[in-house]
């Protein structure tokens, strides 16, 4: 099945016949030049534009995280409601191709090196919230655990959210999302509101908390709110 113009198609199209064509046929057993002629490219344009096989794979990723610096800077509210509208920003863009998405799911998951730059991915997306965290966090806060640690709450909560996708696509996963987000940004801003009308302990500790990408959304909440409160 050839493109007739993939220079017409957007990037997410493009991207969604390649892996179409990877699920269909096995990532190892397809090779560039099979991929170049689906796109309907020769094969030294696919690797200008693509660099390696494993790039395709994981271009909505690389388009994704291009977008987000806008989206954090043109944000209202404050720096947490500006990284959960980047999670929302990056569900809504998989749940609108329900298709590319599984197909995605299931190349990533009958392939253990694909799996590998998977969680690579996840920790850019945790770079660039929680720089944003830091640079937006007011006084103490920006410094220390707190950063780091929504960074990592948010990006977990989102791959929760997108399992419970996967699991029934009739489930509305930006709003489920979206309740889940809120709930973790309010836990922040009461530690926020309560370190501000406390004086610093003396002989306190920083701790950071780090969250498989597979963690519940129960969990990460649950132990933050302990964290939190105590």
């Amino acid at each position: 099945m050839a493109i007739p113009d993939s220079a017409a198609l957007s990037s997410a199209d493009v991207t969604a016949t390649a892996i179409h064509l990877l699920a269909r046929h096995g990532y190892d057993q397809t090779s560039v030049d099979e991929l170049a002629d689906v796109l309907d490219l020769s094969r030294s344009t696919f690797f200008r534009r693509f660099g390696t096989k494993e790039e395709i794979v994981f271009a909505d990723h690389t388009y994704l995280l291009e977008r987000l610096g806008d989206v954090l800077a043109d944000s209202e509210g404050d720096a947490f409601d500006a990284v959960n509208k980047a999670c929302l920003t990056v569900i809504k863009y998989h749940v609108s191709r329900p298709e590319a998405t599984l197909e995605r799911r299931a190349l990533l998951r009958s392939n253990p090196s694909l799996r590998e730059r998977e969680l690579v991915m996840a920790h850019r997306y945790e770079r660039i919230f929680r720089a944003h965290l830091g640079a937006h966090l007011i006084g103490d806060e920006s410094r220390g655990w707190m950063p780091s640690a929504y960074a990592a709450a948010a990006v977990a909560v989102h791959n929760d959210a997108l399992r419970t996708w996967f699991a029934d696509q009739n489930t509305d996963a930006v709003k489920h999302l979206q309740n889940e987000l809120d709930d973790l940004a309010d836990s922040f801003r009461r530690r926020v509101a309560a370190g501000s009308e406390m004086p610093p302990r003396a002989g306190s500790r920083v701790v950071v908390a780090t969250f498989e990408t597979d963690a519940q959304a129960e969990a990460v909440l649950a132990s933050i709110r302990r964290a939190l409160e105590a």
